[in-house]
């Protein structure tokens, strides 16, 4: 039998577990039975909105749940202890509010409702990103604070840098959980924080010069039984690509105001890369417009690609044909999909990455 609902202990080692089961529960009680015609959280199946169907629509997510009367069904997404209701419209998620909080306060979980804010198109943040939607389509960026923030501390690590030529590591290990905590707003920042990953951990035995993992290490290390690794030094040198790697986060950072990425979008278009193979000293590439044009772009390589290999080409023709798009307004608020095909036996691999362009 149930009791009461408590605060666990703190410092109790079963306390995480405990804590995170009895929220999933309160949670199930909160959001009911998804039959009920009554619940503000039913739903009736799910919808698999994927790219590449004949009725794909970039205005839904690519998996989510379908009411019974056709609406997008009710949810309340959460950060840690915070909830934040969504609905289809601005009386939906004053239900599905309603719902929860009433119901989790019955289970003895405090729920001050004057912290509740209205609905909104507009909420202002929460874990970390601002949220705006529109009527072409739905952006999110991060508060100017963490934008000024992030712009201090790379401009703090090139000064120490320059000024000392070494790294404080455990200054160096804050600033790295900032920048992967902008990384869910901006996710074009990951690639450029490897520079910083490999130059927390490159003191560490096993790790060649630019701070990769050794695999031979790996077994040496198991053979003896795996040792202890030592104690991080004060100070770290940083790897070959930490420069780069610094320039790009400063180039993307170099905005005044942090720019708005656009997560959802109403336009459809297909892009047709006909002549991408790149043969010979030729190139160009076709994209068909929603309106049924198509735009073409068509030249040949100068001498500075004479010693490229194709991949280059192919590559380089590729992103040349995106920013040519994205500057003549072509692609502009558009979703991008890259496929590639392989051929193997008997199976074809499509690996498939999708991105906004604005």
């Amino acid at each position: 039998m149930w009791l009461c609902w408590a605060q666990c202990m703190m410092g109790l080692r079963p306390s995480p577990y405990n804590t995170i089961q009895s929220t999933h529960l309160a949670y199930e009680v909160a959001n009911g039975c998804r039959w009920d015609s009554k619940n503000a959280l039913q739903w009736n199946r799910v919808v698999l909105n994927l790219p590449g169907d004949s009725q794909y629509n970039p205005v839904h997510p690519w998996v989510y749940w379908l009411r019974s009367d056709h609406h997008m069904a009710g949810a309340t997404p959460a950060n840690v202890d915070d909830l934040r209701p969504v609905g289809y419209s601005e009386e939906h998620c004053f239900a599905v509010a309603h719902q929860t909080a009433s119901r989790l306060c019955y289970l003895g979980i405090q729920n001050a409702s004057r912290k509740t804010r209205p609905p909104s198109q507009e909420p202002g943040a929460w874990a970390g990103i601002l949220a705006r939607v529109s009527q072409d389509h739905i952006t999110v960026c991060t508060a100017q604070e963490k934008w000024d923030k992030a712009k201090g501390m790379l401009q703090a690590i090139r000064t120490e840098w320059d000024t000392t030529g070494v790294l404080n590591h455990k200054l160096l290990e804050q600033r790295r959980v900032f920048f992967v905590h902008l990384q869910r707003v901006y996710p074009a920042i990951a690639p450029f924080l490897k520079g910083i990953h490999l130059t927390l951990d490159g003191w560490r035995p096993g790790r060649d010069a630019d701070g990769w993992r050794l695999h031979d290490w790996d077994e040496e290390v198991a053979a003896l039984g795996n040792p202890s690794p030592s104690v991080a030094p004060v100070t770290v040198q940083p790897v070959t690509r930490f420069e780069e790697d610094l320039d790009s986060l400063e180039s993307l950072f170099a905005p005044t105001a942090p720019p708005q990425r656009i997560i959802r979008s109403t336009r459809i278009v297909t892009c047709v890369y006909g002549f991408v193979d790149a043969s010979g000293a030729g190139f160009g590439s076709t994209l068909l417009l929603p309106d049924g044009q198509v735009t073409y772009r068509q030249g040949v390589w100068g001498r500075d690609a004479d010693h490229a290999s194709s991949n280059y080409r192919e590559l380089c023709n590729l992103v040349e044909t995106l920013e040519h798009g994205c500057a003549t307004g072509t692609l502009r608020n558009s979703e991008i999909f890259i496929i590639q095909l392989r051929k193997v036996p008997f199976t074809v691999e499509i690996p498939l990455v999708g991105s906004y362009l604005n």
